[in-house]
């Protein structure tokens, strides 16, 4: 009889969910200083069951770290997020509910130069974080 159980217990044990979100990035390489520049970055998930692929990813949050901003300026964020926050470790971009695939443009504005590496990093319910790196560098204004 106690072997039945604990057979059963671990049959019934749960299974470590195993999806993981993912972020495809485009950005360019190299910016002047004073110019808007454009970062594209596509949401999506890898690795789920059959129940999570077909609906959309919940609470989500993408974080972009405090440094990014010593460089470049926020200019706008689409689609519009539905609530903003700022932590001392970076800002974060609220959302309800997005769709997979959901391409957001980020658009920022190149106030220091230099070379600036950050790491976006995106966070759902039932999903493992995931996180794009970028690097930029931004060169004097051109003549």
């Amino acid at each position: 009889m106690v072997g039945l159980v604990i057979a059963t217990s671990f049959l019934s044990a749960p299974v470590e969910n195993e999806a993981h979100l993912v972020i495809y990035g485009n950005a360019p390489r190299r910016v002047h200083l004073q110019q808007t520049v454009i970062v594209t970055l596509t949401i999506d998930a890898v690795g789920e069951n059959n129940s999570q692929q077909r609906a959309p990813l919940q609470n989500v949050k993408i974080r972009l770290p405090r440094g990014l901003f010593k460089k470049f300026a926020f200019v706008s964020i689409e689609p519009k997020p539905d609530m903003i926050s700022s932590t001392v470790g970076g800002r974060y971009f609220h959302y309800d509910s997005l769709a997979r695939e959901t391409a957001l443009k980020l658009r920022l504005y190149a106030r220091g130069s230099g070379q600036e590496r950050a790491r976006a990093a995106i966070y759902a319910d039932e999903h493992l974080p995931g996180s794009y790196a970028l690097s930029i560098f931004i060169a004097p204004p051109q003549q």
